[in-house]
């Protein structure tokens, strides 16, 4: 398409361009609208934006295509516009007079009246007249007319050779103005060129010095940049260095702070084995010469109850045998004394016979002896009775009257002695006994026996009936004391099994259980049968295994051991706890001086002392929440009044914004209670809820001195993001290191930075940040801030920016800026604060573009009508700003260039996204200045537009 050619729109482009019709999308409606009527092609081409440039011939030729737009030329010759041709007007015949002897025919422009008695004789007359009259008139008028088509033939004949005359000299004249206003515009094009020639050389000369200029102040900028650049580059490094070491400390202490909490931790569970292992060690110790003392006395007191039942039965057999003695005695002395009788009543009766011959066989004086019982014990049972005189033998004098008789009177039947073990019961005075005479152990009547020669036979029946009976008595009794001392054998056999089986259960019980061994050895007298001392066959003891014993009691005390540590695991788990609930809350609540509701309470003891606290909410509005809170305590707490705690470990707590400093005050409360001192408290998976900011995945310790008081801290937060070192002062102040990568900041939503820090000081209800320093935007930014909370939320501060990238700030903006500027925020709320800003500064740029207005041809035409598409170049911008509610007000802002200057001043209004003001540009053409243009500026931050306005 020709450059040259100049589009002016039809009716339909004008319905389209005022929005009364939506035919167009969008990029050829944006075509449509720089068709202006007055510029050509390659003018709009050149104004166009280059994403239209490629396809700006398309869109034209489809926009003839549609009827939009046309070619103005040709609209023009369309129109008539071409010099018409000159009709001469049309010429009237003169009428022609009538002879007189026509004067009495129908003249109807004479006005006479008929003779109506002439009519209806004249009127065939009258009619042949007339139409003879009319023929004529026919004749004549068409005689004229051709005599006058003739000349006006002729005449436009002439009037066609005068125009094309004029014509011809009027193109004549036409092209020699032509010529002429070729040869001028030539002239004028080449003096124009010559001066813009000129003028294109000086301002060339001039860009050349003001690039020399510049490229010097930008080389000395760039050395200054550079070193800057460099000596950032070296403090930024620097902090980045301190941080990696303080980061890098911070981990070597928090590693040295696990391995020594670990190593106490072994240290203690090693120092609590040895001590459980020393403790079981002297329990089995004590319990093993327990067993050995209960041993001992146990077997003590068997052989003093042996010694004892052998000394009861020795005395019993004793008694026994004296009473048999006394009843043998009292009978046979009661036999003798009925004997005696008999015989004196005898010799009372026949005197005679009471004298036999001397030298008959009397068995009156017969002494029967047991043959059987003629040893030691029977000769002991004798020298008893030595000492006892003699019964009175009424008959002692027949005796020693006859001497060689033989009576029946001394007859004496001894029972035998219980048989007793040998050598165990016998008298140390048997020597004695041995030394006796031979007839000491018999009774003076039996010494005094006569030989059996002299004895008579026995009269009577009665003698023999008592020697029968002595016999049987004697046999019962050696039945009787044969059965006893079998029964004696038997319960000596059976003590001996009791004793072995006794024995046998001590060494089983042992092996056992210590306690069941010392209850089941506690074996008693008491709890044997009676026994009496009798012969025993006892075994010999084997000798106890001690060091069996004591590897027994080890295993056992080892296994108790295992046995209470997994009782001590898994005893917490089936103790019930809900009554523990409210006492909990009640402390809690009287410490804090605010309501606190816990849903569940659990404990352990190992590995470590702990409580587990679950579903706990503070304050009336459950502003700080923790799902779970694990209090961890110190083994030395168990046994003093004092219980330190070690740390609390937080997990999934949440706390709202408007209450962070209740909260924190409630946690620096928990932290200094005398009775439990708590050295860290450990924070996982926070989140702090407020309507500026919401941090989640909050993670990081709090530290405590051993009186309670906070020491220091480290928390992050969104995934690293955030980063917030406290550290406490000796000036009841905390040292603040905040650190941001790739976020904004709560107070500054929109701007995003890519790094920062910031350091500054907590205390008395204000943070001071001395000094920070941010990337963002390809910039730099540094300023300080004051941020107190004492009489609501108040922050102030100064901010500094190099280097800002304002594409980044807006599309339309390319260039870099510089600016500096002041802020303020009050607010009764900390979710407001950001809302209450109010900022002024200034700003600079250089060298840079503003797409979206067309400064200088809107100046220059004078355009009603935004002219889009468009953007300005500038070599300097710079004004003033403030901010407050939203709205951004720009003063006095400057804009120069090569060709014109301009003063701004606008709003913009953040919330709407509109863009309102006025600017006075003022033109510099072929060097004359023009006078100032006033321009309106409207429309929308992303689309503005810029109007005429005078």
């Amino acid at each position: 398409m020709d450059n040259k050619t100049i589009f002016i729109k039809t009716k339909k482009g004008e319905d389209e361009t005022q929005g009364k019709t939506t035919h167009l999308p969008g990029d050829i409606k944006r075509a449509l609208l720089m068709v202006d009527g007055q510029a050509t092609f390659g003018e709009i081409n050149k104004r166009a934006a280059p994403s239209l440039r490629s396809s700006l011939d398309e869109l034209f030729r489809d926009l003839e295509k549609g009827g939009f737009i046309r070619d103005k030329s040709r609209a023009e010759i369309r129109s008539g516009n071409i010099p018409k041709m000159s009709v001469p007007l049309k010429v009237a015949a003169p009428r022609k007079n009538q002879p007189e002897n026509r004067a009495g025919e129908l003249d109807f422009m004479g006005g006479f009246p008929l003779d109506p008695s002439d009519v209806p004789a004249n009127t065939q007359k009258l009619n042949a007249e007339a139409e003879e009259n009319i023929k004529g008139e026919i004749e004549a008028a068409k005689y004229s007319a051709q005599l006058e088509a003739e000349a006006i033939l002729l005449k436009a004949e002439q009037e066609a050779a005068r125009i094309r005359e004029e014509i011809t000299s009027a193109k004549l004249k036409a092209e020699r103005e032509a010529r002429q206003r070729l040869e001028l515009a030539e002239q004028a094009r080449r003096q124009a060129e010559r001066l813009k020639e000129e003028q294109e050389a000086l301002q060339v000369r001039i860009k050349l010095d003001a690039a020399r200029e510049k490229a010097e102040q930008e080389a000395k900028l760039r050395l200054e940049a550079t070193a800057n650049a460099q000596a950032r580059i070296e403090s930024d490094d620097e902090d980045a260095r301190r941080r990696e070491e303080v980061e890098h400390r911070l981990k070597q202490e928090l590693e040295a702070r696990k391995r020594a909490e670990v190593e106490r931790r072994l240290r203690q569970e090693q120092e609590a084995k040895e001590q459980a292992a020393r403790e079981l060690k002297a329990q089995e110790e004590l319990k093993a010469a327990r067993i050995r003392e209960e041993a001992e006395r146990i077997v003590r007191q068997e052989q003093e109850a042996r010694e004892r039942a052998a000394r009861e039965l020795k005395a019993q057999q004793e008694l026994e045998a004296a009473k048999i003695r006394e009843e043998v005695e009292r009978r046979m002395r009661q036999e003798r004394e009925e004997r005696e009788a008999r015989a004196r009543e005898q010799a009372t009766r026949t005197p005679d016979e009471s004298s036999p011959e001397s030298g008959s066989f009397s068995f009156g004086s017969f002494h029967v002896d047991n043959p059987l019982y003629t040893s030691e014990s029977h000769m002991e049972k004798q020298s008893l009775k030595k000492d006892e005189p003699p019964a009175k033998n009424s008959r002692s004098g027949t005796a020693d009257e006859k001497s060689g008789t033989f009576t029946f009177d001394a007859f004496q039947v001894d029972e035998p002695p219980l048989p007793v073990e040998p050598g165990r019961n016998r008298k140390p005075d048997s020597t004695a006994q041995a030394s006796r005479p031979a007839g000491a152990n018999r009774p003076a009547d039996e010494q005094q026996a006569v030989p059996a020669a002299h004895t008579k036979p026995l009269a009577g029946k009665s003698a023999q009936q008592q020697i029968q009976h002595a016999v049987q008595e004697r046999n019962a009794t050696e039945q009787r004391l044969a059965a006893e001392q079998q029964a004696e054998k038997k319960l000596a056999e059976e003590q001996s099994r009791a004793w072995a089986e006794a024995e046998r259960r001590a060494l089983e019980s042992a092996k056992a259980d210590v306690e069941q061994a010392s209850r089941q050895i506690a074996f008693t007298v008491a709890d044997a049968p009676a026994a009496r001392p009798s012969p025993v066959v006892r075994t010999r003891r084997k000798k106890f295994n001690w060091g069996r014993l004591a590897g027994l009691v080890f295993k056992t005390g080892l296994f108790l051991l295992l046995l209470l540590i997994g009782a001590l695991f898994a005893i917490p788990y089936f103790i019930s706890t809900r009554e523990y609930l409210p006492k909990a809350e009640q402390l809690l609540s009287t410490k804090l001086h605010q309501p606190v509701h816990v849903g569940s309470l659990s404990g352990r003891i190992l590995p470590t002392p702990r409580l587990e606290l679950g579903e706990i909410y503070i304050g009336n509005a459950k502003q700080l929440q923790v799902n779970v809170a694990q209090v961890n305590f110190s083994f030395s707490g168990l046994f003093t009044d004092v219980k330190p705690v070690s740390s609390i470990e937080f997990r999934d707590i949440k706390v709202r914004g408007a209450w962070l400093t209740d909260a924190s005050g409630w946690m620096l409360k928990m932290a200094g209670d005398e009775r439990f001192p708590v050295s860290r408290m450990v924070i996982a998976n926070g989140t702090l809820d407020a309507d500026a900011l919401e941090l989640t995945g909050i993670e990081g310790m709090l530290d405590f001195d051993p009186d309670g008081k906070f020491t220091r801290a480290d928390l992050r937060a969104n995934s690293g993001k955030y980063y917030l070192g406290i550290n406490a002062t000796p000036a009841s102040k905390l040292n603040i290191a905040l650190t941001v990568r790739d976020s904004a900041l709560p107070l500054l939503p929109n701007w995003t930075f890519d790094t920062l820090t910031a350091k500054g000081e907590l205390g008395n209800g204000e943070l001071v940040i001395g000094n920070f320093d941010g990337q963002l935007f390809g910039g730099s930014m540094q300023g300080s801030a004051d941020l107190s909370w004492r009489f609501g939320w108040n922050a102030q501060g100064t901010l500094g920016a190099k280097n800002i990238n304002m594409q980044k700030l807006n599309k339309l903006l390319n260039g870099n800026a510089d600016g500096s500027a002041r802020f303020k925020m009050s607010s009764a709320d900390l979710g407001k604060l950001a809302d209450s800003a109010t900022l002024e500064g200034n700003f600079s740029s250089s060298d840079g573009i503003i797409s979206g207005l067309e400064i200088a041809d809107t100046a220059r035409k004078l355009s009603r009508e935004n002219l889009p598409g468009g953007r300005t170049h500038y070599d300097g911008l710079a004004g003033n700003f403030s901010f407050e509610n939203g709205v951004y007000r720009f003063k006095q802002t400057k804009i120069t260039a090569s060709a014109l200057s301009a003063i701004a001043a606008f709003e913009i209004d953040t919330i709407r996204q509109q863009l309102s003001g006025k600017m006075g540009v003022t033109l510099s053409l072929s060097g004359q200045t023009v006078s100032p243009v006033e321009l309106k500026m409207g429309g929308t931050i992303d689309s503005p537009t810029l109007i005429y306005a005078p």
